[in-house]
């Protein structure tokens, strides 16, 4: 019957307000119990004072006590109270209106009731057929001054009001069922505010719950509507963000095996042409031989590299890579870095230029901090034309809280809409197709930079050129790095060594 969600909190609800109703409800009928209690002996006060003044004038006019008691019977039978004549000296009870206790001797009243000054006397009594009480006033009347002066006119007989103690909060017996029912008035009202509340909470969770079940099917595009902010609206949110994550990941793993397939099958068209080549005889002299099999070696070579690139790339995101980070001198690595480019640039007619400060240490590895570098110049010497510029800077940021290495080519320009997609597997910009590579250069680069704490950009526009810039937490203060292989400084013509200039490492380097 519980089962669902919605139930139980509807159940729950119903309970709360239960609870809550029986607890006001209690309470309330014990304050309306000690408040029916003080209104009851108010109204007995109200009969006592009267006939205890009629009863001490009896007495002084010379009646006898049957007279006495014939009146208080008949007050009696009228006020549908009980009323007794007690005896002031013995207290011996005279009369009583249900001859109960007549011919008993009663104990001194108890205490006196509140707000009366002291003229009402309250005794509380127990007897073979339970406890009552009474309220006397007659032992509190003042007696006139002519009567004091003649003391055989002093009262004789004092006037009791009696009740059983049961009867005094018993009115409020008659305020239960009223109780009840406006509890289940307020019950039944509440009900309908349940529903309402139960549906606002479990109508998102409902469609959490079949949009994960539509994930599970492999529908993964799927989005719940956010309509408020708080704990549920916040987990819908939460659930948006996760699916388009999913999404993206299942696409991204399409791709990425088109990708691989596409990047195969090329090499492995042609490994399978020239050796069928080989075989069926269409190839007869040693030259075509060994041209088929010089390019069955390259093609072979690619896939092999290929394949290596792939698995660790696969081992970086794993975290299987993650070595231990020691100091290094930052301006010693990418100099080495850039020192074994500068035959190549030679060769290309460009110019190679560092500008570094003179020591930036950083927490991190060596060897792929260097092939961080390495890609990023070697994408700079295979983008940039002859006679153009490739400039590398090594410095502090502003901050002082990091180290900032920026490669600049000039002469190729990036798409802006391409910039935010050079570091996925095997993207490659409009019009950079036919260069070598595998296009996992940069998404490794980026693996490896983010495995160190610090991050990866790229800027590209038509008048500045092509940056990519790569930001690196610095080495704790007084940290002295490891020992590298010192490269010696670029001395050729068109490379130079220069102090980094003032300014932030994404400024325009000079031309």
């Amino acid at each position: 019957m519980l089962n669902s969600l919605r139930a139980r909190l509807i159940a729950s609800y119903a309970f709360v307000v239960f609870v809550s109703l029986f607890l006001a409800s209690f309470g309330f009928l014990l304050l309306a119990q000690r408040y029916q209690e003080q209104r009851e002996m108010e109204r007995l006060a109200d009969i006592a004072l009267p006939l205890s003044v009629y009863i001490r004038h009896l007495e002084l006019v010379g009646a006898p006590p049957s007279e006495l008691a014939g009146f208080l019977e008949d007050q009696a039978q009228q006020l549908q109270v009980r009323l007794l004549l007690v005896r002031v000296a013995d207290r011996l009870v005279a009369a009583d209106s249900t001859y109960e206790l007549q011919g008993y001797i009663l104990p001194p009243a108890e205490e006196t009731l509140p707000g009366h000054g002291g003229r009402l006397s309250v005794g509380r009594y127990q007897t073979p057929d339970g406890q009552f009480v009474t309220i006397s006033a007659a032992g509190a009347l003042q007696i006139p001054r002519r009567v004091d002066r003649f003391p055989g006119l002093s009262p004789r007989h004092a006037v009791m009001v009696a009740v059983p103690q049961a009867s005094l909060g018993a009115a409020w017996l008659s305020l239960a069922p009223r109780l009840l029912m406006a509890g289940l008035l307020a019950l039944f009202a509440a009900l309908p505010v349940a529903l309402w509340l139960s549906r606002s909470i479990t109508r998102p969770l409902a469609q959490i719950t079949r949009a994960s079940e539509e994930m599970a099917r492999g529908h993964y595009d799927q989005q719940i509507p956010v309509e408020r902010m708080d704990e549920i609206g916040r987990l819908a949110t939460a659930f948006n963000l996760m699916a388009k994550q999913v999404s993206l990941s299942h696409r991204t793993l399409r791709e990425f095996l088109a990708d691989v397939s596409h990047e195969l099958r090329t090499p492995l068209t042609s490994i399978r042409g020239f050796s069928a080549a080989m075989t069926d005889g269409t190839l007869r002299t040693p030259e075509e031989y060994a041209e088929a099999g010089q390019v069955i070696h390259e093609e072979a070579s690619r896939m092999s590299r290929l394949v290596e690139d792939l698995l660790y790339l696969s081992r970086v995101e794993s975290g299987q890579f993650a070595g231990e980070h020691v100091p290094l001198d930052l301006t010693t690595l990418v100099g080495s870095c850039a020192h074994r480019f500068e035959r190549q640039a030679q060769s290309q007619n460009l110019e190679l230029v560092l500008e570094a400060d003179p020591t930036v240490v950083v927490m991190g590895e060596a060897h792929r901090l260097e092939q961080v570098v390495v890609n990023l110049l070697g994408n700079a010497l295979k983008h940039t034309p002859p006679g153009g510029r490739i400039a590398v800077r090594v410095k502090r940021d502003s901050a002082g809280s990091g180290a900032l290495i920026a490669v600049h080519n000039t002469g190729s320009v990036i798409p802006p809409e391409a910039q935010p997609r050079v570091f996925d597997r095997f993207y490659r910009a409009p019009g950079t197709s036919g260069t070598d590579g595998s296009g996992l250069g940069l998404s490794i680069a980026r693996q490896i930079v983010e495995s160190h704490g610090g991050r990866i950009a790229v800027t590209s526009d038509e008048a500045r050129g092509t940056e990519f810039r790569v930001w690196l937490p610095l080495a704790p203060a007084g940290s002295v790095p490891v020992q590298l292989d010192q490269a010696p400084p670029l001395a050729s013509s068109s490379t130079a060594l220069v102090a980094a200039p003032p300014g932030g490492l994404g400024d325009r380097p000079g031309h």
